[in-house]
Parts: C-alpha cells; sequence; structure tokens
C-alpha cells in the first residue's frame, strides 16, 4: 500500500471555491439562455435565478485548486452542455405545448 502526500491529498479530497462558482454561473446561465431559446419564453428573472444557482452549486462542489487551462475547458464544455440541453428541453416544451398539452394556458382545452 502507498502513502498519500500532502499534495496527493489536496487531489483527492472535496474542495469548493471561486473557480467552481464561476464555472456554474456560467453554466447555469448558459442553461436558462438554450432553453429560453428553445421554448420561445424568458425573463431576466429567470436567467438571475439560473445564474445564481449554477454559482452556489458550483462554489460548494466545484473544484477549487485546478489551473487557468482546466478551469477554462470546464467553463467551455459546462456552457455548451448547459446551452444545448437547455435548448432541447426547450424546444421538447414547446413542442408539447404546441401539441395541445399546455394545461397552464386556459384558452381552449377546457382544463381550467
Amino acid at each position: 500500500m502507498r502513502e498519500l502526500s500532502i499534495r496527493d491529498m489536496q487531489l483527492v479530497s472535496g474542495a469548493f471555491g471561486p473557480v467552481g462558482a464561476v464555472i456554474g454561473a456560467a453554466s447555469g446561465a448558459a442553461t436558462y439562455i438554450g432553453q429560453a431559446i428553445g421554448s420561445g419564453e424568458g425573463s431576466l428573472t429567470g436567467l438571475l435565478g439560473s445564474t445564481v444557482t449554477g454559482a452556489i452549486v458550483g462554489g460548494l462542489t466545484g473544484p477549487a485548486g485546478i489551473s487557468a487551462m482546466q478551469a477554462g475547458a470546464l467553463t467551455i464544455v459546462g456552457t455548451q452542455v448547459g446551452f444545448y440541453g437547455g435548448m432541447a428541453g426547450g424546444l421538447a416544451q414547446r413542442a408539447a405545448d404546441q401539441a395541445g398539452t399546455d394545461y397552464n394556458n386556459a384558452a381552449g382545452t377546457n382544463y381550467n
């Protein structure tokens, strides 16, 4: 069995920090923007909420001691996955709404 050095312990231990918060904020904002574009609905309040939530989650769970290159790569990947995932969800929401399953709209559905 191999003993872990202080450096090894820092790499395997959980951490939190501002780098994770920035990555989380960017990913949260990109996800919301993609969803808003896909669904055709969005608001500044929703964008701010997603950005703040992403920053909190990223700050608590994200990496703290990584290089700038790694942070940049994680930010790019997070925003791309978030944007296109949000867009797919928004398009699915729009398709369901146009199919007549928008239960929140009282016009013509007779559900409210």
